[in-house]
């Protein structure tokens, strides 16, 4: 789902609950519930697939992979 808003992304984010949300680029918040894929480069939502910003790569692979190794417990 795409939103428009007058709001910045940072007051967007920052209202939002960092458990459920993640930013992945100056441009892309997602819910890490939808995440289906993931690599340094990019996220997969189903067949919709976005960058990761090179900022936010780090963050990410930390955040993604303790989800997939808590799933895996």
């Amino acid at each position: 789902t795409t939103v428009k808003t007058l709001s910045t992304i940072n007051n967007i984010e920052e209202s939002l609950p960092e458990t459920v949300f993640l930013r992945i680029h100056r441009s892309f918040i997602v819910s890490v519930e939808k995440i289906t894929g993931f690599s340094p480069t990019g996220v997969r939502l189903g067949h919709q697939q976005l960058p990761v910003g090179r900022s936010y790569k780090n963050y990410m692979l930390s955040r993604l992979n303790d989800s997939v190794i808590r799933q895996q417990s």
